[in-house]
């Protein structure tokens, strides 16, 4: 039994000690490109808006269309990755808890306990990414931003 708790603790530091570095990982992505996500989704509503309503007025076909049909798949999908991945990180980071919970924990001793007390405090707080500190990346942002982008497009139409 004393070998068994002694190979829980070791993995179970080593898990810790990653977690740590997701952790510090998803702090550098935030810092360093912070400024440049809020950037691309505070503008994203209305280029996308904008791309989409220069569309309507162009002949579909045209090699304007196509460029115009193109940069708005692009401004989407560049939004949607950034969007998709910071939701996989929510999602995986909560996982963490109910991994922590599923250990034989109440057969190990208290060495092994207190290092999963500290996890489990630790894995508490989301994990996620903010953009320019507003708001989190995730689907349901991007939902959002293409409600929001429908709403100037009809807005921009209804003037017309």
């Amino acid at each position: 039994m004393e070998k068994f708790s002694k190979a829980m603790v070791k993995n179970l530091v080593v898990c810790v000690q990653h977690h740590r570095e997701i952790i510090k990982l998803a702090k550098d992505i935030q810092r360093i490109k912070e400024i440049g996500i809020f950037v691309l989704f505070a503008s994203g509503a209305l280029v996308l808006c904008t791309c989409l309503f220069q569309l309507s007025m162009v002949q579909f076909g045209s090699v304007e269309s196509m460029m115009l049909l193109f940069f708005s798949i692009c401004m989407l999908t560049e939004q949607f990755l950034y969007c998709w991945f910071g939701s996989d990180v929510i999602y995986k980071g909560s996982l963490i808890l109910q991994a922590a919970y599923n250990t034989p924990w109440t057969d190990c001793n208290s060495k092994f306990r207190k290092i999963l007390l500290q996890l489990t405090t630790q894995a508490c707080c989301p994990l996620n990414i903010l953009a320019g500190g507003l708001f989190i990346m995730s689907v349901p942002v991007f939902i959002s931003v293409l409600q929001t982008s429908y709403s100037y497009l009809t807005l921009l139409h209804s003037i017309q």
